[in-house]
């Protein structure tokens, strides 16, 4: 059993000052799409000090995460009418995390479900997603997870949004030479 992790002791993993976690967790914007619970599963993650969080009980258009640094995104009953149609329907959340990798390479991209534990290795070892968790996972759990995606795009300057869009044009270059 997992013992509850305040802000101190996440500090003290990534070396950086308690005033400096919870800047970080104010600062990232934070879009949670979940078709069950999601404005209390909001709450719970505003309660934790990431304050910049949208939820959205569905996706109809994968622009819509667009304007957010890290995507959290449930596996089952999400992007149906985005899917609609296409061979990846049955993925549901996962063809959803998985277009918006591609659409957005630098955007952190983070699964739950309460029935992941089956594939998640799958998703983060083959690059689908930058890390997974199960619903029933610990809150603390929950909140490292998303803290390391912060201190990753932090330690490679992925939130700076004109660097997001430089990397993405040299990305591009590379990919049509």
């Amino acid at each position: 059993m997992f013992r509850k992790a305040c802000i101190e002791d996440l500090a003290k993993v990534y070396k950086i000052s308690e005033k400096r976690m919870r800047e970080e967790r104010g600062n990232v914007k934070i879009v949670l799409i979940d078709n069950e619970h999601v404005n209390a599963a909001a709450d719970s993650l505003k309660k934790a000090g990431y304050v910049n969080v949208t939820p959205l009980p569905n996706l109809t258009a994968i622009e819509e995460v667009a304007p957010f640094d890290i995507v959290l995104i449930d596996v089952k009953g999400i992007g149906a009418r985005y899917l609609k149609g296409s061979r990846s329907a049955s993925l549901e959340g996962i063809a959803v995390a998985r277009e918006i990798k591609r659409l957005y390479p630098l955007k952190k991209v983070i699964v739950f479900s309460a029935m992941l534990n089956e594939y998640k290795d799958h998703f983060v070892l083959h690059g689908v997603v930058d890390d997974v968790f199960a619903k029933d996972e610990d809150i603390t759990v929950r909140n490292q997870k998303i803290d390391r995606c912060i201190h990753d795009a932090k330690a490679n300057n992925l939130f700076n949004h004109v660097s997001v869009k430089k990397q993405v044009a040299k990305t591009d270059a590379k990919a049509n030479h």
